[in-house]
């Protein structure tokens, strides 16, 4: 039960929107900082869609490719 709830204290605390801006102007410490923040998840979310390992590494990998080549196309308004 701590566990969680120092891990939903974490997710309140980090600033996705300055990690996406970063992101949008090449800084690769942003990106570091949102994969460390939520790639375990993601990978976890995407193992029981696809129910292999290295095909959800290969898609969450592919997500964050994603996220650093559209950056610059967030709006925080949309979401």
């Amino acid at each position: 039960m701590v566990r969680r709830r120092l891990a939903e204290t974490a997710l309140q605390d980090f600033d996705y929107e300055t990690a996406v801006h970063g992101c949008a102007r090449d800084d690769r410490q942003a990106l570091r900082a949102l994969f460390e923040q939520d790639a375990g998840r993601l990978l976890a979310v995407a193992r029981r869609i696809v129910r292999r390992r290295e095909l959800a590494e290969e898609v969450v990998q592919d997500a964050f490719v994603q996220i650093w080549r559209n950056a610059s196309q967030y709006d925080a308004g949309i979401g």
